[in-house]
């Protein structure tokens, strides 16, 4: 199973953000690559994961989790804690508000990247 297998199983307005962040994550550096762990797709960086997508039924959003996310700025106040030790998240109910916050998301993405230096 890949990334586009997850993605074409979600409904339409879920499949459209999804895509969406995995453009934006794709195209943020060079050497992104995507694999399916935990039936959801994760993206390495430098041989490291350090970013997940995933729809979240009990929270009916679609969520880009950072794995070190406990270490990021959150200048922007998009992350999320959720009780989770070091994961932060920012969650996307509709396409729309990907769009409203696609500067924020490619800001935090960028730091999250620095991370793995």
């Amino acid at each position: 199973m890949t990334a586009e297998d997850y993605f074409v199983q979600q409904n339409p307005q879920i499949r459209r953000t999804l895509y969406a962040l995995h453009k934006v994550i794709l195209l943020s550096e060079d050497n992104i690559t995507c694999k399916l762990n935990w039936g959801i797709p994760f993206y390495y960086y430098r041989g490291s994961s350090w970013c997940y997508l995933a729809y979240i039924k009990k929270w009916n959003c679609v969520e880009i989790g950072f794995t070190k996310g406990h270490l990021l700025g959150n200048e922007a106040g998009v992350l999320l804690e959720r009780g989770r030790k070091t994961v932060r998240s920012i969650e996307f109910k509709t396409y729309d508000d990907f769009v409203f916050r696609e500067e924020a998301i490619r800001e935090v993405i960028q730091e999250a990247l620095l991370l793995q230096n």
